[in-house]
């Protein structure tokens, strides 16, 4: 019998970390090949935890067995995936709980419905208890493929905080269940003398584990939600002002062409006459003035992509108005592996910031915006530098210490697995991102 416990707790163990590992592998990529990593993730998680249960669990030190087991799980799924370390380490701990939590709710709910079988059959009740991890990694799997989780839209605050509050509740979870394990049961009764029935508490007592595992579940598996959709709607709300920006940019650009156009054949009447009287001065003026109206608007930079073009055009308003030198040269291709609204988010974030920096200079003729693009070896490279007061401390570039917009643009580099680099110098700052042409 022992023998086949030990099976049964050892192919639930192994599940449960083939599981974590492939929901892992959804948002970060394996250090190694997939089949490698979860082949040793299982070998070790299930030597430890067996070794865990063997000397530690039969001297009752539950708390200090689960603490050991649930914190080797966790760093396992953070040193087995590359990408940012907060993110790997909120999502290793959310996975982590999540299956904790589960498998407390299967292993109360089975505990209970054992105490109603009969006697011959509650013989079997630690073979079958371990179904538990099985239930758990297989609940956990359905619904975290149902969950529209992103945590690559999480912050570095909100992942520190995400991860805390999980080690938290799991914490929490572990003493409840170690005074449990105890036998740590207060009971208090004024008045009449103590009648204590142990079926009776048996059962309660599984009901109150199996509500706190429920609870506890819900909590973190909706939290992690919550932050993810919220954060999701920041930025759909973003992509969507770009796009009345861009869209306004346009209709602006129409009403004024339908304008002009309008009043194109008295212009050329008004040439004619001009031109009859052989005022080549007054001809030079007018056209001029023509030119004015017509042509500012439409800004200086071609790149022959509308959605650029039109956010260029904005942003050059916004430059003229500040009195920043602004040079563009984007050689870009016919086509970008980015989506409009990435695009938008993206150069519009970078230009906004530039001109807020470069504006702060006191001095008008110090004030320039350079910005590149151009086609390197299948690859994209986008520089924007701008100047920047000589009191400005630049430090080096975390997104912690810059605001929403770049957290976007970030987000926006690692969908694409782009790369940016940021380089502060004393009155120079330069943004640099280099974006695969090929998905």
């Amino acid at each position: 019998m022992t023998l086949w416990i030990v099976l049964a707790s050892g192919t639930g163990l192994c599940i449960q970390v083939a599981i974590l590992f492939r929901l892992q592998e959804t948002f970060f990529p394996c250090r190694i090949k997939r089949f490698a990593a979860i082949i040793s993730g299982m070998l070790l998680y299930l030597a430890i935890s067996l070794s865990c249960s063997y000397f530690l669990g039969r001297q009752g030190s539950y708390f200090l067995c689960s603490l050991l087991r649930q914190s080797l799980l966790i760093l396992l799924l953070i040193l087995s995936f590359r990408g940012d370390l907060w993110r790997r380490i909120s999502l290793a701990a959310v996975l982590c709980v999540s299956y904790e939590f589960a498998a407390n709710l299967f292993a109360e709910i089975l505990s209970l419905f054992n105490m109603f079988l009969p006697a011959p059959w509650q013989m079997f009740s630690d073979l079958y208890l371990n179904l538990c991890y099985l239930l758990a990694a297989v609940f956990l799997w359905f619904t975290f493929r149902q969950m529209k989780l992103r945590p690559d839209f999480y912050s570095g605050q909100i992942c520190r905080l995400l991860f805390f509050i999980m080690c938290g509740l799991l914490l929490l979870t572990d003493i409840v269940y170690h005074g449990i394990t105890h036998g740590v049961i207060m009971i208090s009764h004024l008045g009449a003398p103590e009648v204590f029935n142990p079926y009776i508490s048996q059962i309660l007592t599984h009901t109150e584990c199996i509500i706190l595992a429920l609870l506890s579940l819900s909590m973190a598996m909706s939290l992690p939600a919550a932050l993810s959709r919220i954060m999701q709607q920041t930025i759909a709300e973003q992509m969507q002002r770009a796009q009345i920006a861009h869209y306004q940019t346009l209709l602006e650009e129409h009403k004024k062409q339908t304008s002009f156009r309008h009043d194109l054949n008295n212009h050329l009447l008004v040439l004619n006459r001009l031109a009859q009287q052989k005022e080549l001065d007054k001809i030079n003026e007018y056209l001029k003035a023509m030119c004015q109206e017509s042509l500012p608007s439409m800004g200086t930079c071609r790149t022959g992509n509308t959605t650029v073009d039109a956010l260029l055009a904005v942003k050059e308003q916004a430059v003229c108005a500040e009195n920043i030198s602004f040079t563009c040269e984007l050689n870009l291709p016919e086509e970008l592996p980015l989506e409009d609204f990435d695009l938008c988010i993206l150069l519009g974030n970078l230009l906004d910031n530039a001109i807020r920096a470069a504006s702060q200079i006191s001095e008008p003729k110090d004030r320039r915006i350079v910005m590149q693009a151009k086609t390197v070896k299948g690859n994209l490279l986008l520089e924007i530098k701008n100047t920047v007061p000589q009191e400005t401390k630049l430090r080096r570039f975390g997104t912690d210490q810059y605001g929403t917009g770049l957290h976007n643009v970030q987000n926006i580099i690692e969908k694409y697995h782009a790369a940016m680099d940021i380089s502060p110098e004393d009155t120079c700052f330069c943004v640099s991102i280099l974006l695969p042409l090929e998905r």
